[in-house]
């Protein structure tokens, strides 16, 4: 299956999961988005703004702005293009 930025989640690809709270008795749902990024050669896997060509800069060039903070699952070399 090849997917692109645009394509919409489906039901199959959205998650949530129950987290216990630790200073109370509520379960508190909590939903994370999980993002297939094929990282091309020259793109460094940070997300620090400051620094040229960084991951976050990458999607929002592609058309995702992601409404998150997105944190990074892995690390692939700047000249290694790979799934992230």
């Amino acid at each position: 299956i090849i997917r692109t930025l645009d394509d919409p989640l489906d039901d199959t690809q959205k998650s949530e999961h129950t987290n216990k709270d630790r200073n109370s008795n509520k379960n508190q749902i909590t939903n994370y988005q999980y993002i297939k990024y094929w990282k091309p050669q020259g793109v460094i896997c940070t997300t620090d703004r400051s620094i040229r060509h960084n991951i976050l800069e990458e999607l929002e060039y592609d058309g995702y702005f992601p409404p998150h903070r997105v944190f990074p699952v892995g690390r692939l070399d700047k000249d290694t293009s790979g799934l992230i």
